[in-house]
């Protein structure tokens, strides 16, 4: 609709529209903003509209020029995508099943637990390492295939635990963690169940067919039963903040030490803890404390309105961060005393050296942590800190 140009109007559009009022009428903002609506194809009241303006009773003219050609036609265009689009998306084509593969591969990438997964992963690959270059001799490509298998049965053990806690957890999770894809509905219960249930299936088996000895189906089991301890009903150990951390201990210590007899068994070599295996076995087994009870800090809210009791609920976030705080840097210190007053059995050299940087680092994050004054994030943002602090030390533990 053109209007005949006697008075002028601006649009949202940047140009002038002419409206002729009636003489006892004065143009107000509020008009100005019905003209605006009409232009952008906004409902309005035309009985409104049509009783408060008067148009000329001149023939309109309609006069096309560039611009009101390019922008017809911009418009006209503009709809026809959006329904395109909205075809596409309705019947599935040109691209959006890949895009769904993607989305259900990321969902079930963060159902695993990333920061777990990777460390996992890093962590195994550098024990396995440490006893190849000690052994180059033993090394072949059917070890190596049985290297992977061994990896893949400690990756069975964290998505087992973990998609067990996302399970129990669902609403504790949609208010602490609703980005986690069981909680956000991402990923089903039964789906999660089904998940759960082949990989436990799956690393037990690993376990049995790769020879490992009796050891390693055994720690396996248990991390698998400490983790349902931990989360399931009746028993709920997670609502106990002693009985939470020693579950979360044990599963650490005991991953690592599966991966230990792993490679000693894969290599056909006697399960004799080193001197460096003994550092690191400490180190992990001290850290695993910070680990288990610094990932509820950021957790405070969603465990205090479900009834969980955990250290960062009964003593708040500031303290047990503390506590965290002291616990690394006497670690740090011990492993540095270590390498020390045995130097005979260390690289004292680069121990040293890392884990001093590593103490500063500490009391970097500390910081950082105590300058946010404890908000959800930072208190993520450390939790994550401290799994780097786990595989790193287990690349340290390559040149010990």
């Amino acid at each position: 609709m053109v209007f005949s140009s006697v008075c002028s109007f601006p649009s949202s559009l940047g140009t002038n529209f002419k409206l002729v009022p009636r003489s006892n009428f004065k143009a107000s903002s509020s008009h100005y903003h019905e003209i605006n609506n009409f232009i952008n194809n906004k409902p309005i009241k035309f009985s409104y509209f049509s009783s408060r303006l008067y148009c000329s009773a001149k023939p309109i003219v309609h006069r096309e020029n560039k611009f009101t050609k390019s922008f017809s036609l911009s418009h006209l265009q503009r709809k026809s995508s959006i329904k395109a689009h909205g075809e596409i998306e309705a019947d599935g084509s040109n691209g959006t099943s890949e895009f769904n593969v993607m989305k259900s591969g990321n969902a079930i990438w963060r159902f695993v637990r990333p920061y777990a997964a990777k460390g996992v992963l890093f962590n195994s690959a550098a024990m396995f390492a440490k006893e190849l270059v000690g052994n180059l001799n033993l090394f072949s490509w059917p070890l190596m295939f049985k290297i992977l298998s061994f990896t893949l049965v400690i990756l069975c053990i964290f998505v087992s635990t973990s998609g067990i806690n996302q399970i129990y957890d669902l609403d504790i999770d949609r208010l602490n963690k609703p980005n986690l894809p069981v909680a956000s509905g991402e990923i089903s219960v039964e789906l999660a169940w089904l998940l759960t249930i082949v990989c436990t299936i799956s690393g037990l088996t690993l376990t049995i067919i790769t020879n490992s000895g009796p050891f390693f189906p055994f720690l396996y089991s248990a991390s698998i039963f400490f983790g349902f301890l931990y989360s399931a009903p009746p028993f709920r150990w997670k609502k106990n903040p002693f009985t939470a951390c020693f579950c979360n201990v044990m599963l650490y210590v005991g991953t690592s030490v599966g991966v230990y007899y792993a490679c000693k068994a894969s290599l056909g070599l006697p399960a004799n803890w080193s001197p460096a295996f003994c550092l690191l076995f400490w180190f992990i087994s001290l850290l695993s404390i910070p680990i288990s009870i610094a990932k509820d800090l950021s957790d405070i809210e969603g465990d205090r309105k479900f009834g969980i009791i955990t250290f960062s609920t009964k003593f708040g976030a500031k303290p047990i961060a503390y506590i965290c705080h002291g616990l690394m840097l006497l670690n740090y210190v011990s492993v540095m005393a270590a390498a020390i007053i045995w130097p005979q059995f260390f690289n004292s050299n680069v121990i040293l050296l890392s884990h001093a940087f590593m103490a500063v680092w500490v009391l970097y994050q500390a910081w950082i942590l105590e300058k946010s004054n404890y908000d959800t994030e930072t208190c993520q943002k450390y939790y994550m800190f401290l799994w780097i602090i786990f595989s790193l030390e287990h690349a340290f533990y390559l040149f010990m």
